[in-house]
C-alpha cells in the first residue's frame, strides 16, 4: 500500500465487505489510512500484520463498522488504531493483537470462547461494552463506565486478573443505564 517511493498517504475506505486472507502483510506508510466505515465489514482471516513501510509517517487504522478476526493464529495491528462509537470488534478465532497506539472512543468488543484480544495499555470502554468468553490482555487495566457514560460489563464465567492488573468501574447513579453503570454477577450478590 505504498509503492517504491511512498504512496502519498492514500486512503482505503471500506463501506461494504472486505476480506483479508492469505499470507501477505498489509504495510502502511506516508500517513496512509484504512477506514472501515459504519457500513463496513472487515473480516480478517489470516495471521498477518498491519505494519509500517518505513516511508513517511505511520498509517492509521480506523474502525467505525464491524471488524471481525475469524482466522486462526495471531493477527497484529502494529499501526495506530482508533475505534469509534459505531465500531464493534469481534474476535471469533485466534488472537487480535494491537501493539501500537490504541484508542477506543466508546466502541464495543465481543470475544468467542478460545479467542483473545490484546491491547498495549488500558482497554477503556466508555459507554461501549465488552462481552464474551475469550481472553483479554490489557496491562493498563480495563475501565468501564462513568457517571455520564453508563455501561455494562458482563462477566460470564471467571474474571482472572494478573498480579499487576486492575479494573476501574464507576458505579454511581440511581438506576442502571440512567446515569449509572452496572456490573451484574451470575452468583450471589
Amino acid at each position: 500500500y505504498h509503492g517504491s517511493s511512498g504512496s502519498g498517504g492514500r486512503t482505503l475506505n471500506n463501506g461494504s465487505v472486505l476480506l483479508w486472507q492469505g499470507t501477505g502483510n498489509l504495510l502502511l506508510g506516508d500517513g496512509a489510512q484504512v477506514i472501515n466505515a459504519p457500513t463496513g465489514y472487515l473480516d480478517i482471516r489470516n495471521a498477518a500484520t498491519v505494519g509500517y513501510t518505513g516511508f513517511g509517517n505511520p498509517g492509521v487504522v480506523t474502525n467505525d463498522g464491524t471488524l471481525l478476526k475469524s482466522g486462526a493464529g495471531t493477527t497484529t495491528i502494529a499501526q495506530p488504531f482508533v475505534q469509534n462509537h459505531t465500531g464493534t470488534t469481534i474476535v471469533s478465532a485466534g488472537t487480535l493483537a494491537f501493539t501500537s497506539t490504541f484508542t477506543n472512543n466508546h466502541g464495543s468488543f465481543l470475544l468467542d470462547k478460545g479467542a483473545a484480544l490484546s491491547v498495549p495499555g488500558a482497554l477503556t470502554l466508555g459507554n461501549g461494552y465488552l462481552t464474551g468468553w475469550g481472553t483479554v490482555t490489557a496491562p493498563g487495566g480495563v475501565s468501564a463506565g462513568s457517571y455520564f457514560l453508563p455501561t455494562q460489563l458482563t462477566i460470564v464465567g471467571n474474571l482472572t486478573l494478573e498480579h499487576s492488573a486492575f479494573s476501574s468501574f464507576e458505579l454511581a447513579g440511581l438506576h442502571q443505564g440512567l446515569g449509572g453503570a452496572a456490573l451484574p454477577s451470575g452468583g450471589a450478590r
